[in-house]
């Protein structure tokens, strides 16, 4: 079919053909004149170079378009009127659209011949000894293509037996065909396959072939010997099947040590710059992409790729660091990079500006420093410690490098190294401060973390140091470290101590700490800040903590005498390492002295949130510029405690705004925000309907479908405002706020707004619930109009009308009002009837009068 628009062309008149521009690739040039090889005929066409029209210099390959004619000295065919075309305008062939499948029955040698992009433009003989052939199956008939081996997508070496696709083309000048573009489909399987396993995972592996440069997977229940004895590297011999269109390895069996080697490591050390740096792996972490770049210094300048599967540890690497490296070779390709990667001289500019600090935090593969030179805290990873055999505790003091995460932009540690103890110089203060154990002392165990192993410890992140709660002099309620004590104290004892500092003036950790008085000797003070079934916390009187207590440990008093805001005495005990309040006592209403409060209402934005009970951390405000500037006094960063919301159920979120004002103690002159209110503007309200109410040993809760979320959120009946009941299906209205346990929106402050009937399911079963509420009414009279003068509907059933207008009808009802009217249910509408004209006061009484409660219909009768 594709030659029969070819054989018209030659079968055209010679006086035709003299005029027919053509298109050719100029396959010789001599000094005044060349030949074109064209597309359209086999032949080879003469031209002189004053025939180019163009200021290109002519050069072989070039693709052109000419006229043919003849020379009338000898009646051969020339070339006139030459044009030079983009490249890839000229094709000698035309390629069918449709892909093939075939099976490769002659393997391709490939072109020896020094003009092999020319060859391929313009082929020889598809016979010609290098090509190969393919052979396909048609409707039980074979047909033999042959194929060159240039034409093999990304070089794929083809071998006989392989399923392959390929397009077929036409050549324009001699019809002769030849498979182009081919793709190995299904290649050809060998009984067996060599390798080593390259990666382990939980249930499965991957197997790096010995003959190509390919990773196979495998599964642990194809592993014919003990899957506890396979290693890395670790050789083995499996059979190859083909499944989901990629090769996977069977059958598989370890062979003895060293059977197989496909990478061979140097053993010499080599020394080189870095001049490249790797880019983090993906999540497949067994794709090894090089793309970081090291010249040797004694391998006479050699460039060598390495990744970060190639360095010893994972930490970070600079351009122009020097490191030490051994050389990896693959016997498959003959490639060669750098493996064993260490970081041996930091970049000259670096070593200025390293700093110093002290561990303070140690948690499960990483931990905190705090800076020498400035008062900062900075994380760092243990992949960063330089030194793999190095472990780091609290206390340790080392040297790092500091780098910005690229996500958030905050400061890291990087490229750690340990010091020796007392490298950094510490100072202690002469002056004495007074706090409360707010987590205690633990000898840290044998087991430590080991980094190089990427191993974290069984104990506690406590362990190793303790905590003290105090007031710096600023005013600030901070924590501060402190280590193995002779004293001993306890967790909820007030000590007193002093501070270690560095040359910066931070602060490291405390020394000297003598206890004051235990736990149990100390009477405390503060208000009922929240009430449980059968619990609740007490908000200390100088507002830095809360305290749990059960109702048990109330003293002479009982559950119903205390509420929200009770000022109660009580003293403290540790109970399973935790503090509570024992011996919970009332005490008369104004013995705690109160702030002050000014009247100014100020205007802030939230930096930290108030965690609630059973935690102890104050929130933070910070007051707008303009609070700031027109009240210089006002203090930058304002506490702030359960006891100073105006509605303790709504604790502002971080970055929310908020209105506030300041109360300071009379007495301790302490500064914090009180009366802290969230503006209205600031509360989104929601729409939804009660998906689901149940009872457990705590209360009544349940579920509201928020419209336009496709999650439910969670309630307490407590939630609901002035207590009225909520039942499946009811409309209310509701707020969202995160809740710090689960870390997932509640629904709180639930109004209800409309009760729902209740027929349970549809007759098609839809749920009643999940319908569409728009505003559904029946019209009965269309409205009078030049056009249509309007007719009169008799009906003898009650009308039935919707119990809940929504904001749709809302917008449209003004118009339909003067339209419609309230037929009557006991007599049929005639001409001495009196409609009932509805309107918004009608509908109100028809919901509150006339509902049936169990089939949603208003029934009006004539008394009405």
């Amino acid at each position: 079919m594709l030659a029969s628009p070819l054989q018209k062309i030659h079968q055209m008149p010679q006086t035709t053909l003299k005029v027919m521009r053509e298109t050719g690739i100029i396959e010789r040039l001599m000094e005044n004149y060349g030949f074109i090889a064209c597309c359209e005929r086999d032949a080879t066409v003469f031209f002189h170079k004053s025939q180019f029209m163009g200021p290109e210099a002519l050069k072989v390959g070039m693709e052109v378009e000419f006229e043919v004619g003849t020379d009338k000295k000898n009646g051969k065919l020339i070339a006139r009127r030459l044009i030079m075309l983009p490249k890839g305008s000229v094709s000698f062939e035309i390629v069918t659209p449709d892909k093939l499948f075939g099976h490769v029955i002659q393997e391709s040698a490939p072109s020896l011949s020094p003009t092999k992009s020319i060859q391929k433009r313009i082929p020889n003989s598809p016979y010609s000894p290098k090509n190969g052939q393919i052979v396909v199956n048609q409707s039980g008939e074979c047909f033999f293509i042959p194929y060159d081996s240039s034409d093999i997508v990304n070089n794929q070496g083809l071998k006989k037996g392989d399923k392959v696709s390929f397009y077929i083309a036409v050549d324009k000048r001699t019809h002769t065909t030849m498979a182009r573009r081919l793709i190995v489909v299904e290649p050809v399987l060998p009984p067996f396959l060599r390798g080593v396993i390259s990666s382990l995972r939980s249930t499965y592996g991957f197997i790096d072939r010995e003959d190509v440069v390919e990773e196979v997977y495998f599964h642990f229940s194809e592993f014919q010997s003990n899957i506890n004895a396979a290693s890395l590297l670790a050789p083995v011999e499996f059979v190859p099947i083909m499944s989901g269109g990629k090769l996977q390895a069977t059958q598989v069996k370890l062979l003895p040590p060293e059977s197989v080697i496909i990478k061979e490591i140097s053993k010499e050390l080599y020394k080189g710059t870095v001049t490249m740096l790797p880019v983090p792996n993906g999540k497949q972490k067994h794709v090894t992409t090089r793309n970081g770049e090291i010249i040797s210094d004694n391998l006479a300048g050699m460039r060598l790729d390495f990744s970060q599967n190639d360095m010893v540890n994972k930490y970070t690497l600079k351009e122009g660091d020097l490191v030490g490296f051994h050389v990896m070779s693959d016997k498959r390709n003959q490639n060669k990079w750098a493996t064993r990667v260490t970081l041996e001289e930091m970049i000259d500019s670096e070593t200025k500006s390293r700093e110093a600090g002290i561990v303070v935090t140690v948690k499960d593969g990483y931990a905190f420093i705090r800076c020498a030179e400035r008062k900062a805290r900075i994380f760092f990873h243990f992949s960063e410690i330089i030194d793999a055999d190095q472990t780091v505790h609290v206390n340790s003091e080392v040297e790092f490098s500091t780098a910005e995460e690229p996500v958030t932009a905050r400061l890291l540690a990087v490229r750690v190294k340990k010091l020796p103890e007392g490298t950094i110089a510490l100072e202690t203060s002469d002056i004495t401060f007074e706090g409360e154990i707010v987590k205690e002392f633990r000898p840290m165990p044998r087991e430590q973390l080991t980094p190089s192993l990427g191993l974290a410890q069984k104990a506690s992140a406590t362990d190793g140091f303790g905590n003290i709660q105090y007031w710096t002099p600023e005013g600030e309620l901070e924590r501060i470290l402190y280590f193995e004590n002779d004293n001993t104290p306890m967790i909820g004892d007030t000590v007193i101590f002093h501070v270690t500092q560095t040359k910066g003036g931070s602060a490291c950790h405390a020394v000297d700490i003598v206890v004051a008085k235990r736990c149990e000797d100390v009477e405390y003070r503060g208000f009922i800040s929240c009430l449980k079934d059968g619990y609740g916390f007490i908000e200390r009187d100088d507002h830095t903590m809360e305290t749990f207590f059960q109702f048990s440990a109330l003293k002479d008093a009982k559950v119903s005498d205390i509420d929200i805001g009770t000022e109660v005495k009580y003293n403290q005990a540790v109970k399973n390492s935790k503090i509570s309040a024992i011996s919970v006592q009332l005490i008369p209403s104004g013995t705690i002295i109160r702030e002050e409060v000014h009247n100014h209402v100020f205007e802030g934005i939230v930096t930290a949130q108030w965690k609630g009970a059973e935690q102890s951390s104050q929130g933070k405000i910070v007051p707008d510029e303009s609070n700031l500037t027109s009240n210089p006094y006002l203090p930058t960063n304002l506490p702030f405690s359960s006891s100073s919301l105006r509605t303790p159920k709504l604790n502002p979120e971080v970055h929310q705004k908020v209105t506030f004002q300041i109360g300071i103690h009379p007495v301790t002159r302490q500064v914090r925000a009180v009366n802290v209110t969230v503006p209205q503007d600031q509360i989104k309200r929601y729409r939804g309907v009660v998906e689901l109410v149940k009872e457990n040993m705590r209360g009544m809760y349940g579920f509201i479908n928020i419209i336009g979320e496709e999650s439910n959120f969670y309630f307490q009946m407590s939630s609901v405002i002035h207590g009225a009941p909520l039942l499946a299906g009811d409309e209310v209205e509701c707020e969202l706020i995160l809740n710090e346990k689960t870390r997932k929106l509640v629904a709180v402050d639930i109004i209800k707004l409309h009760n729902m009937s209740r027929p349970g399911r549809t007759p098609n079963g839809t749920d009643i619930h999940k319908l569409n509420r728009s505003f559904d009414m029946e019209l009965i009279r269309q409205p009078t109009t030049p056009c249509n003068p309007g007719f009169t509907l008799n009906r003898s059933h009650a009308s039935v009308f919707p119990t809940k207008l929504n904001a749709e009808a809302n917008e449209f009802i003004p118009d339909l009002i003067s339209q419609m009217k309230i037929v009557s249910s006991e007599s049929p509408m005639d001409a001495t009837s009196t409609p009932i004209p509805l309107n918004f006061d009608t509908i109100a009484k028809l919901n509150s009068s006339f509902l049936n409660s169990e089939t949603g219909a208003l029934t009006i009768s004539n008394e009405w």
